[in-house]
């Protein structure tokens, strides 16, 4: 598995790729197995979706135009998503304040991000 994320999320990645290569060897397999890039430039990206020898697969997050990008350059399979769908679930015994700080948050902060909220489910 290879894990290559943008500038953006290389700590949350770091601590990713950390935290399942621990899990990994706890199930007796070989750390290894997964493989963080840290390289975030651009063109060490065009250069992964190239390599049909060892690259299965091609699963990009992030928005409309990354996601285009990839499948325009990609010599491997992508899954594309364009739009997510994203919900958000009220329970009934949920903190109503905390709730809607979650909604507005979810939607407002990044519309147009793939992970943006666009559904609210309330109990």
């Amino acid at each position: 598995m290879i894990l290559r994320g943008g500038s953006e999320a290389i700590y949350s990645n770091t601590a990713l790729a950390a935290s399942l290569r621990r899990a990994i060897a706890e199930a007796g397999l070989d750390p290894a197995v997964l493989t963080l890039v840290e390289d975030l430039a651009r063109e060490t990206m065009l250069e992964l979706l190239q390599l049909t020898d060892i690259v299965d697969l091609a699963i990009p997050r992030g928005g409309e135009g990354l996601i285009r990008f990839v499948a325009e350059h990609a010599r491997v399979p992508v899954i594309k998503h364009y739009k997510g769908v994203c919900y958000l679930f009220v329970d009934a015994s949920a903190d109503a304040g905390l709730a809607l700080r979650l909604l507005v948050d979810g939607k407002v902060s990044r519309p147009s991000a793939c992970n943006a909220l666009e559904t609210l489910l309330v109990h």
